[in-house]
């Protein structure tokens, strides 16, 4: 796993590996016993930024990130690595080729939304 390390975060250089996509997916978030409605706003495939006014994890828990998008149902397991206010940002973790087989169905089917 990939953290920044304190000179990289002093300097604010980018760290991100993969290309964001803007998005507007809604989503539950199971961490704890609480699971909370909430929307995933940014996404690539090595993470997702989440807005969620029920609650905000601790940087370093674990949570699950269940999306539903046009009929499709996944659940990423995800590593809370920065939190603000109202919105916290996850690194997905997990088997790689299943992940990126759900985040290539996920990406297939919004961009199909977006340009139909």
């Amino acid at each position: 796993m990939h953290f920044p390390t304190d000179e990289q975060k002093e300097h604010g250089k980018e760290l991100r590996q993969f290309h964001r996509q803007k998005v507007r997916l809604p989503c539950q978030v199971k961490w704890e016993s609480e699971t909370a409605e909430a929307e995933v706003t940014d996404l690539s495939f090595g993470g997702a930024r989440i807005s969620c006014s029920a609650f905000i994890p601790p940087v370093g828990v674990d949570i699950k990130c269940r999306v539903v998008y046009e009929g499709e149902s996944l659940w990423f397991d995800a590593r809370v690595i920065h939190q603000h206010s109202s919105f916290f940002g996850v690194k997905f973790y997990g088997a790689p080729i299943e992940k990126s087989t759900k985040l290539l169905r996920l990406y297939q089917t919004y961009l199909q939304a977006l340009s139909g």
